[in-house]
């Protein structure tokens, strides 16, 4: 799942295609003021979604959460992008 601020939906959506590009299916959700993030993973996990991915701010950053254990870190995304290229 891509979780994206309306500020960083050009670079979230092209997350989401890199994705798809290697075959991954992937949810696209643009974030609400309300629910909060952690509400956003809960949905995640009533889903079976294992990873969300939130794009936020200027879409520079990312916070990879791994939905099942409830643990998360961060990262650039060109960083994060250049990962999955390889």
């Amino acid at each position: 799942m891509v979780l994206f601020d309306v500020s960083a939906r050009v670079p979230a959506l092209k997350l989401a295609n890199t994705f798809r590009q290697r075959s991954r299916q992937v949810v696209c959700q643009r974030k609400h003021q309300t629910p909060s993030v952690e509400d956003y993973i809960q949905m995640a996990r009533r889903a079976g979604i294992r990873q969300m991915l939130y794009v936020f701010g200027d879409g520079s950053q990312i916070k990879i959460y791994d939905v099942a254990s409830g643990t998360c870190s961060q990262t650039d995304l060109s960083m994060y992008q250049d990962s999955i290229v390889q």
